[in-house]
């Protein structure tokens, strides 16, 4: 199902499985549509709510690839408890390859809803530039990833990055997205 083949521009994709949808991302996804009114907008979600400003690709549409199935079928020891916070911060990464694949889109910037983007500039370059890197995103710290800005060219490249998270996700009680999108 081709929702959107690669062009000149860049899709903005959000991601929220598993819980309501704040305010503040609706406000987010408002203030990117004032900004960027050309920018094509989904909101991956299990949420059936209808935002005029964005549009819905629902998950339980969307078929679970092996890699979903196989994450989600991990289980893993936590020292700490913010299990629901790291199993929901890295699933998304899992549902927005399974959207990207199913709706064949390319070219996305995943922003966290508690993020906006201020300037398109250097993400449209970096998809326009013919350049070795499929997927970026910015380190946060020395060892630290921070994925709450994403670029994602096409849906192998971040298959690439989920299997090595699926490798090492129960790897030791420590791992978690942000120590393994570092390492990788």
């Amino acid at each position: 199902m081709s929702e959107n083949k690669k062009n000149d521009s860049f899709n903005v994709a959000w991601v929220e499985v598993g819980r309501p949808i704040g305010k503040y991302a609706r406000n987010n996804m408002k203030i990117m549509r004032k900004m960027f009114p050309n920018l094509k907008q989904y909101l991956v979600s299990d949420n059936c709510i209808e935002l005029n400003f964005v549009r819905l690709l629902d998950v339980r549409n969307v078929p679970l690839s092996d890699r979903t199935k196989q994450f989600l079928a991990k289980e893993k020891t936590w020292p700490h408890k913010q299990q629901y916070f790291w199993l929901g911060t890295t699933s998304r990464f899992f549902h927005l390859y399974d959207a990207m694949k199913f709706y064949e889109l390319e070219n996305v910037l995943h922003l966290e809803t508690d993020s906006v983007l201020l300037d398109e500039k250097p993400i449209r370059d970096f998809f326009q530039e013919e350049n070795h890197y499929d997927l970026a995103y910015p380190l946060q710290a020395t060892g630290i990833g921070c994925a709450s800005i994403l670029l994602v060219k096409n849906h192998e490249s971040l298959s690439k990055f989920l299997d090595f998270v699926l490798t090492n996700w129960t790897r030791d009680r420590k791992s978690t997205r942000l120590n393994s999108s570092h390492e990788w």
